[in-house]
């Protein structure tokens, strides 16, 4: 029998189905946690970019990576789909936490004053989210010889290092997000 990687490898269609199902599960639960974060009393957060633009970009890099699962095989189709596969399992994982820390500062007894986060330190928090997924995925890479857990390690990487630049920009100011713009 299969493990479960060389099985979906072997069937493109079943791997992309699943990997844009979870893409799907997490753009809703996003929507839901930044609906969550907005009903926390005490919680302040700096406007990040309009929600519109922070949902399309994740669809443009979904499609380049369903595209190169489709077009590759073998051990770059497990590279590219199972990368995207276990890039959505860790965004869910931060997402569930996500909600999870929101309904636990919704009760009336789990905050005093207010705190306001600012969007270089949302970026920072986030980068630093995206670097323990990554460490995760780059150990079970190792330990189960994956692939796809290789690549999700390096993509989750090069995700993270682009929000502590995020971060960077923010704090100078050449690129502070504006409240309720277009995308």
């Amino acid at each position: 029998m299969p493990v479960p990687e060389q099985y979906l490898s072997e069937h493109p269609a079943l791997l992309c189905g699943t990997a844009l199902t979870l893409f799907v599960v997490n753009t809703l639960l996003y929507v839901q946690a930044d609906r969550s974060r907005a009903l926390v009393q005490g919680v302040q957060l700096a406007p990040l970019l309009p929600l519109r633009t922070r949902l399309l970009r994740p669809l443009l890099g979904a499609m380049v990576f369903l595209t190169l699962t489709l077009l590759f095989e073998g051990p770059y189709r497990a590279f590219f789909g199972g990368a995207f596969l276990v890039m959505q399992l860790a965004g869910l994982s931060l997402l569930v936490g996500n909600l999870l820390t929101a309904a636990a500062l919704r009760h009336p007894d789990a905050t005093r004053g207010t705190i306001t986060y600012s969007a270089p330190a949302q970026a920072r928090i986030m980068a630093a989210s995206l670097v323990s997924s990554s460490v995760l995925c780059l150990g079970a890479s190792a330990l189960l010889a994956s692939p796809g857990f290789l690549g999700a390690a390096i993509f989750l990487a090069a995700t993270a290092i682009g929000y502590h630049r995020r971060a960077r920009q923010y704090s100078r100011g050449s690129s502070q997000p504006q409240a309720g713009g277009a995308a």
